[in-house]
């Protein structure tokens, strides 16, 4: 019996978008596999956007540098870097995820760009 990697799971995942599962629910349809195929858990494999917004901004990572890796990728039409491919318009700290990923970072660290702008609102007109 195989035991799944990271390089696996995402190559399984890739082939389950492929096929036409969305891209939300290809983790779970995959850790269902996984468990039943290889009785193995797959957590530590799933994508978490919240998880990886906030490495990719302590890496010191902007939400600008994602918003240029997208427009990059979109422009040319590259939807998933190739393993091994060097795809990155921008930042190789980027290159591993998908441009569905990128987006759901994206949008947690514009959420959390409001939150902490509409906190500096707060404070400052308390301070008045």
């Amino acid at each position: 019996m195989n035991t799944m990697t990271q390089e696996v799971f995402t190559q399984a995942k890739q082939c389950l978008i492929d096929n036409d599962i969305p891209h939300d629910e290809a983790d779970i349809v995959l850790q269902a596999l996984c468990y039943i195929i290889l009785d193995e858990e797959t957590e530590q494999f799933m994508f978490n956007a919240n998880d990886e917004a906030a490495h990719l901004k302590a890496a010191g990572i902007t939400l600008e540098q994602i918003n240029k890796e997208l427009e990059y990728r979109e422009n040319a039409g590259i939807l998933a870097p190739e393993p091994g491919c060097r795809t990155c318009g921008f930042d190789d700290a980027l290159c591993e995820y998908t441009i569905d990923e990128l987006k759901e970072i994206e949008a947690v660290l514009r959420g959390n760009l409001q939150t902490e702008e509409a906190r500096d609102d707060q404070g400052s007109s308390q301070n008045n």
